[in-house]
């Protein structure tokens, strides 16, 4: 806020007139101004001149010719001034045009008869024409020109790129962050690629109908194109991920060989292995070792319950073999009382074979022992015949 004192000074106010403050000497003031935000004044002395400040009336600078001015204006940003002489005319402040001989500048209509120079303008200000790239502002950004953009830059429409869209980050750790989806390609059928630094290789995340039909494929050292070709980047084996309808396919490729032999297949019946499946099992990476009991283990193998059964998304397929519930109870290993794994079973099965053996062991030794026992009793009835004759 702002304020004259007739034949005093003048004073401002930054908080809504609760407090003062005196500025600029007492003269005869008429009328005083001030812009939206407060920082730019202007002031008329009657029988005097005018006077202006930039920085909310701390400093001030002389203005025009003596004249009875009678009342002053301002617009919203300071920028532009009229006043009125009492009894005489209304006075417009335009920007001073100045430069060398043979210079020239741009100018806009601003109406009421105003020309304003355009050097220095930001985009925001121009809405039609044609304008030369001296005559505009730093943070224009332009058609052909070779700009760095600072600060977050917003676009809320599409922006289309025809060509190459390189993207560096400056900064070491910094990241291009999307807020929102992206898409390669215009269409289901438009297959492009995502291309990825891995080491001594690339990574390429593609589609590529016509090399493995529908799907999208993540590979390694590999991708095929469009049409279907081949494209290797270094001299090194091939790998290849590919995600199609209800099916995950892994597969690997030899030395400057596409990916096709595949290593696994998931699909929405099975998971099949091609090839031999290594439970990792290095004597190395275990701990807590603890003896077991293969007597014991035949023991609760020959009262685990069997059954022939089907899963519920695959019930026409039938296997033959024990609940995990039933398993975790008699043997209590494994991740849990749902499920089993191969390298459990198969332990217990081995297990199990030991303790048969040594029962079978036993079995024969005691036999041999009676045996030996059942020969020397016919030997002896053998002897008393023959003694008899």
């Amino acid at each position: 806020m702002v304020a004259a004192v007739n034949n005093g000074q003048i004073y401002t106010s930054t908080d809504s007139g609760t407090n003062w403050i005196a500025r600029e000497s007492s003269r005869n003031w008429s009328s005083v101004v001030s812009s939206a935000d407060g920082s730019k004044l202007v002031a008329g002395v009657a029988l005097g001149q005018i006077y202006t400040s930039t920085d909310g009336g701390t400093n001030w600078t002389l203005r025009e010719s003596n004249r009875n001015w009678s009342s002053v204006a301002s617009s919203a940003d300071g920028s532009k001034l009229v006043a009125g002489v009492f009894d005489g005319q209304i006075y417009t402040s335009v920007p001073t045009l100045a430069g060398a001989q043979g210079s020239t500048i741009e100018l806009q209509y601003a109406g009421n008869g105003v020309w304003q120079p355009l050097d220095g303008l930001d985009g925001v200000n121009i809405s039609s024409g044609t304008l030369s790239d001296a005559r505009l502002s730093a943070n224009f950004a332009f058609l052909n020109g070779n700009q760095t953009f600072s600060g977050q830059n917003m676009f809320n429409s599409s922006v289309g790129i025809n060509g190459q869209l390189s993207v560096t980050t400056i900064t070491p750790g910094s990241s291009l962050t999307i807020a929102g989806d992206a898409e390669l390609g215009t269409s289901s059928g438009d297959y492009r690629r995502l291309r990825v630094g891995g080491g001594n290789s690339d990574g390429f995340l593609y589609g590529a109908y016509n090399k493995w039909s529908d799907g999208i494929h993540l590979g390694y050292n590999y991708y095929a194109d469009a049409a279907g070709g081949d494209h290797f980047i270094h001299s090194g084996a091939t790998s290849r991920l590919s995600v199609g309808y209800g099916s995950i396919v892994l597969a690997t490729g030899g030395v400057g060989v596409a990916p096709t032999t595949e290593r696994l297949v998931v699909d929405t019946s099975a998971v099949t292995v091609f090839g031999t499946f290594n439970n990792f099992s290095d004597r190395n990476s275990k701990q807590d070792f603890s003896p077991v009991s293969p007597s014991q283990i035949l023991d609760k193998v020959t009262q685990l319950p069997l059954s022939e059964w089907g899963y519920r998304v695959d019930a026409a397929t039938r296997h033959l073999g024990p609940m995990a519930q039933d398993f975790y109870s008699a043997f209590n290993i494994g991740t849990d009382d749902k499920h089993i794994a191969p390298i459990d079973e198969g332990g217990i099965a081995l297990a199990a074979i030991q303790g048969l053996n040594l029962k079978l062991t036993e079995e024969l030794k005691r036999r041999d022992v009676e045996n030996a026992g059942l020969k020397q009793r016919i030997e002896t009835l053998e002897r008393i015949m023959r003694n008899q004759r």
